[in-house]
């Protein structure tokens, strides 16, 4: 029997649970409020649910397992790549007007970054994944290290990429 998977993210008052509509193929997230949770869960199929685990995650583990539901709780680093919304609007939004930024780069980018404010620049971000030299600086002297090379390889390559097609659909256009 193939279960339906959904996420659950859990929140004080409302808590979201994503899952994919077997008929549209469509991503659904629909809203519950903390009351009518169970009673949710308790009128659908059998389904793999998937949360963060987080300090309420285990009881409500245990009350959706009793309704013959699959649970898997998950670390908080897994959870991130699934959450392109929210939090990550704006950021998901800068990145995909980037020429030469597809789909396949823009999930591959925030789902490495996480939080986009962890970087105060692009500069900074483009330093930490490996793409230009780091640079540290005291008393208001730079100085410029190597490339590390040392973050994601795939994400590396895929900017690369994107950066090679960019510049040589430039190169026709003067042509």
């Amino acid at each position: 029997m193939k279960l339906t998977a959904v996420g659950i993210d859990i929140a004080k008052n409302v808590f979201q649970a994503p899952h994919v509509n077997e008929e549209t193929e469509e991503i659904v997230s629909k809203a519950i409020k903390r009351a009518k949770f169970l009673v949710y869960f308790a009128n659908r199929a059998p389904c793999l649910i998937g949360m963060e685990a987080c300090g309420g995650a285990h009881h409500w583990a245990r009350q959706i397992m009793a309704l013959r539901h699959k649970v898997r709780l998950m670390s908080a680093r897994f959870v991130k790549a699934f959450n392109v919304r929210n939090k990550n609007d704006a950021a998901v939004q800068a990145i995909s007007e980037i020429p030469g930024v597809g789909l396949l780069t823009l999930t591959e980018a925030v789902a490495t970054m996480g939080e986009a404010k962890a970087f105060r620049s692009g500069r900074e971000f483009a330093a930490w994944i490996g793409l230009v030299p780091q640079q540290t600086g005291t008393g208001g002297k730079a100085h410029l290290h190597g490339i590390s090379k040392r973050s994601d390889t795939y994400l590396r390559t895929l900017l690369i990429h994107g950066t090679n097609s960019v510049l040589t659909h430039a190169k026709e256009a003067v042509a």
